[in-house]
């Protein structure tokens, strides 16, 4: 062993190891998230005045990628500086603790089942949450009505070129799996499990990550993915099992959102989703979630030992 590698174990066996108290942890939340959409908002009124002509709209996409990417970064930045500066354990704190091939594997199982239940789901209630928020929100602006909003997330995650795919992807997919998890399940949702019970950490923490997404049109179906997302950080001890499944979930929805809807006939169309795709779905998340659970007996079991 050389002389860096032992000053880097010193280091790492000196660095505290234990979450940040609810109250610390909240307002590095708060800085983080402010942070990021600063950033994020600043890269996207600069996309918008390149826009202005035909040649400037290719450009302004970009722009708005670019600081989609950035700014999805800069979510985790305060807080990851903080825990820096107070010499804490970044794998500790961000929970980046290894899990077994078999967790990883049944991750990708219940990522891909619960794309098709949460958007079944999705499907039943959007009627009447368009209609309420048509009621309220929509009437304060004709711009602010649930289908001219729905387009326009829908061009968010249009790839308009190579570059575009690829700022998208990696925006979308990488950056939001890894540091969205990393804030909010990561180190989060560690300090509340220190101070109270499991179920009420994973419900306040899948709330604040809904509401984070400032999006009341696909609010309880972001809101069933972070339930599932923070069961299972908090079962395995580890947030890569929840990397995974939200960068794959994101994945997914700009994979569909840019094929041919005639391609996704044996799926569905705008308004429901073929039985046969429902009951893989279903079938996918019960063998997805058990395997999960019983992958991760061990981890939970120390994770019990090391708060008690």
């Amino acid at each position: 062993m050389n002389q860096t590698e032992s000053q880097n174990n010193i280091v790492a066996q000196t660095q505290d190891t234990s979450p940040f108290l609810p109250a610390t942890a909240t307002g590095l939340l708060v800085a983080s998230v402010i942070f990021g959409y600063v950033v994020t908002m600043l890269f996207a009124l600069a996309g918008i005045m390149s826009s202005s002509t035909d040649t400037g709209k290719t450009v302004g996409d970009l722009i708005l990628k670019i600081g989609l990417l950035v700014g999805t970064i800069c979510f985790v930045v305060p807080a990851y500086w903080y825990t820096r500066r107070e010499n804490k354990s970044i794998k500790a704190i961000f929970r980046f603790h290894p899990v077994s091939s078999r967790t990883i594997l049944f991750s990708f199982v219940l990522a891909l089942g619960l794309v098709v239940v949460t958007d079944t789901i999705d499907r039943w209630i959007a009627p009447m949450i368009n209609s309420y928020l048509d009621s309220t929100i929509g009437a304060l602006s004709p711009e602010l009505m649930s289908d001219k909003i729905l387009e326009k997330m829908k061009e968010e995650f249009k790839i308009t070129g190579f570059m575009s795919g690829i700022l998208l992807i990696l925006a979308a997919v990488f950056a939001a799996g890894i540091c969205e998890e990393m804030l909010i399940r990561g180190m989060f949702q560690g300090a509340l499990e220190i101070k109270m019970n499991a179920v009420w950490a994973v419900v306040i923490s899948s709330l604040v990550f809904s509401f984070i997404h400032i999006n009341p049109w696909g609010g309880v179906q972001i809101f069933i993915i972070a339930v599932f997302l923070g069961v299972i950080v908090w079962r395995t001890g580890s947030i890569i099992p929840s990397m995974i499944m939200h960068a794959m979930n994101n994945f997914l929805v700009i994979v569909f959102n840019n094929l041919d809807p005639e391609t996704l006939a044996w799926y569905g169309d705008e308004k429901h989703i073929e039985p046969a795709a429902i009951g893989f779905g279903i079938l996918l998340s019960i063998i997805g979630s058990a395997g999960l659970w019983n992958s991760s007996k061990k981890a939970l079991s120390q994770n019990i030992m090391g708060s008690s």
